[in-house]
């Protein structure tokens, strides 16, 4: 049962992060923000990511989907990391500067 319910938690983690990516891509894209790069990087790792998802499903954990899918997990965190890091950088020099 502890399977069954990781796995339905991770559905809906997977779900929230779909939709905060949507929202950020959609607000990077409105005010043509400099995300905006990070924002399509984020959309291709993320539908890259739902590829592999539905793929370690169906095929049932293969080794090398699975890792696949964590490897490119890992790149969209460390992305939203230097997204978040490049925006904190950037209104710290804009502050400096007026």
């Amino acid at each position: 049962q502890g399977g069954v319910i990781q796995e339905v938690l991770h559905r809906y983690l997977a779900a929230m992060i779909t939709v905060l990516t949507l929202v950020f891509a959609a607000i990077s894209f409105r005010e043509r923000s400099r995300n905006w790069a990070y924002a399509k990087f984020l959309l291709l790792i993320l539908a890259v990511q739902i590829v592999l998802g539905g793929l370690t499903v169906l095929m049932t954990l293969n080794p090398i989907i699975v890792t696949l899918h964590l490897s490119f997990g890992t790149i969209f965190f460390q992305t939203v990391l230097l997204a978040l890091l490049a925006g904190h950088v950037s209104r710290r020099a804009h502050a400096r500067l007026g």
